[in-house]
């Protein structure tokens, strides 16, 4: 069933999450004090409790001159003592259904680990979503200079095929990074999410300008797992999320994705 997130029992979802992922309550409640009033949440609710639930998030596709509008699927939990029931299959089904009826063109998600592409694959749903991984040593040569979140949001990947967050979803997900420490940098030729460890993503005019940037601006000697839009040098393409749609043709073209909610 479709939850109002208005009349929803919150303390049942946030344990739910709590007890299914083992976030930190501070972690949760960026969720339901944000993105979660302009969710889509589907539940199975029986004698008043919670089972099961997931949540869809509105989002959009660049593919070519054409913007689709969709549904990022997102925070998929079902109790312990329900599992192997159905009840996710069958909130799947409903949020496929409930795509159709709003006339969106799109469901996409990001499996938590590889065997749950084969099981959303079941679903329909195919492996089109990218993204570039390496890793990359630092010099620290240049120290980069702050960016706000605002800022890093408003900018865009040198990419045409891509996932694009609704607004207030992609603030939520640069929330979600910061909560763990990521912070939001420049130089004179890109932009990073960086968390002491990991650069989440990088943008730039061109790769050999990220490349050449990130290192100088990196801590010397830190070898940094980077994801980037595009190929810098010895980096690999990694499959990255999946979507489903009734328009073949979103399926047969890659699109990449940024940091997802994960």
């Amino acid at each position: 069933m479709l939850l109002s997130p208005l009349s929803a029992d919150l303390t049942q979802l946030h344990t739910l999450w709590k007890d299914v992922f083992g976030d930190e309550d501070g972690y949760i409640d960026l969720f339901f004090s944000g993105a979660y009033v302009s969710s889509h949440p589907f539940a199975v609710v029986e004698d008043g409790e919670v089972q099961s639930v997931l949540y869809l998030l509105d989002c959009a596709l660049q593919s070519g001159d054409k913007l689709y509008d969709g549904y990022y699927l997102y925070a998929a939990a079902t109790k312990p003592q329900y599992r192997r029931r159905g009840l996710m299959r069958s909130l799947i089904e409903e949020a496929k259904d409930y795509m159709r009826e709003t006339k969106k063109d799109f469901i996409a998600l990001v499996p938590a680990n590889a065997p749950l592409y084969d099981y959303y694959h079941t679903f329909g749903f195919e492996t089109c979503l990218y993204r570039w991984a390496g890793t990359l040593r630092g010099s620290g040569k240049q120290e980069p200079a702050s960016l706000s979140f605002a800022q890093y949001g408003a900018l865009t990947p040198e990419t045409c095929d891509r996932f694009v967050w609704a607004d207030g979803n992609l603030r939520y997900a640069l929330d979600c990074l910061s909560f763990y420490g990521a912070k939001a940098f420049r130089t004179d030729n890109a932009a990073f999410l960086f968390d002491g460890r990991t650069v989440r993503e990088v943008l730039s005019p061109s790769a050999w300008d990220a490349q050449f940037d990130l290192t100088a601006a990196l801590p010397k000697d830190l070898t940094a797992t980077v994801y980037a839009p595009f190929a810098l040098s010895g980096f690999q393409k990694q499959p990255y999320g999946m979507l489903f749609s009734d328009t073949r043709a979103l399926l047969q073209r890659q699109y990449y994705m940024n940091f997802a909610l994960d």
